[in-house]
């Protein structure tokens, strides 16, 4: 990831979304080496977050200002795995 954002020639975005591994502990280790990259006033979502991981990514960004959305429409009521999590740099 340090090297990925060594190569980048941009310093600051508005928004970041990870979109990885979907994994947790891949989800924290991205958004803990990302987030200083994110403007004041910007956000950055972590997508596809299934049910049994929020707890687990809320506890673990306890320090950060986060939102959780769970995503449905009318044909299905909720999408088990498919939440995010919205992480605001004010």
């Amino acid at each position: 990831i340090e090297f990925m954002w060594k190569n980048i020639n941009v310093e600051s975005f508005d928004i970041i979304i990870d979109d990885g591994l979907h994994e947790p502990e891949a989800s924290l280790n991205f958004f803990l080496n990302s987030f200083s990259k994110v403007k004041k006033n910007g956000v950055f979502i972590i997508e596809d977050v299934s049910n049994q991981n929020i707890s687990f990514l809320q506890k673990e960004l306890k320090d950060y200002e986060t939102e959780i959305v769970t995503l449905s429409n009318k044909h299905k009521k909720v999408y088990n795995d498919n939440n995010l999590i919205i992480i605001r740099n004010s």
